[in-house]
């Protein structure tokens, strides 16, 4: 399972590391990082299966943008330090607006979700319950000519992967307002 978290960025990167960085960025901005007190990580959601969230990355990945720790400093490349890619949550909040419609997130929905704060809270996505019309109908299976009989079509099984990934959109858009706020980096774990 993928896991995303506020965490502090010396707990995923030795000293060495966060200089080069910083190095690396320096031209950009003027850096200030791990000024929050925090008692230790805070896991946002750690229930995310790997397959979906890899084709969330692809998203960020196809607007340079796909890192494993973000940071609240404002720079636009994503940096290579060691193992792991760094890149901006600011840049990362503004591709996410500019992705809402990919993942048909209403403005209005998400404005709700941000109000909720993300410590000590679950982001799990509501289940919806049907109009009485149309229980049963994923159900069905239809009758052919030949006698075989076919089970719902993969429209359910889209629609439940976009609601999926309509979820981790919000978990992270969330994620990334409350690393900035916070001072803090946000980590993907895959």
């Amino acid at each position: 399972m993928a896991t995303i978290e506020i965490a502090l960025l010396s707990e995923h990167l030795d000293e060495s590391q966060i200089e080069a960085m910083l190095s690396a960025i320096a031209d950009e901005t003027t850096p200030v990082l791990d000024s929050g007190s925090n008692d230790g990580s805070i896991v946002v959601d750690s229930s995310i299966d790997d397959d979906l969230f890899v084709d969330f990355l692809g998203h960020l990945d196809a607007n340079d943008l796909d890192a494993d720790i973000y940071i609240p400093l404002d720079f636009e490349e994503v940096v290579k330090i060691g193992e792991f890619k760094i890149g901006s949550t600011h840049a990362l909040q503004l591709v996410l607006d500019n992705l809402r419609d990919d993942f048909f997130v209403e403005s209005d929905e998400d404005d709700d979700e941000e109000e909720e704060d993300l410590v000590g809270n679950e982001f799990d996505v509501e289940d919806s319950e049907g109009d009485e019309d149309d229980a049963g109908l994923d159900d069905m299976a239809t009758e052919f000519s030949d006698g075989e009989s076919y089970g719902h079509d993969d429209s359910s099984d889209i629609d439940a992967k976009d609601e999926q990934l309509r979820h981790i959109w919000k978990v992270v858009h969330r994620a990334a307002k409350e690393s900035i706020e916070a001072k803090l980096a946000l980590v993907f774990h895959t």
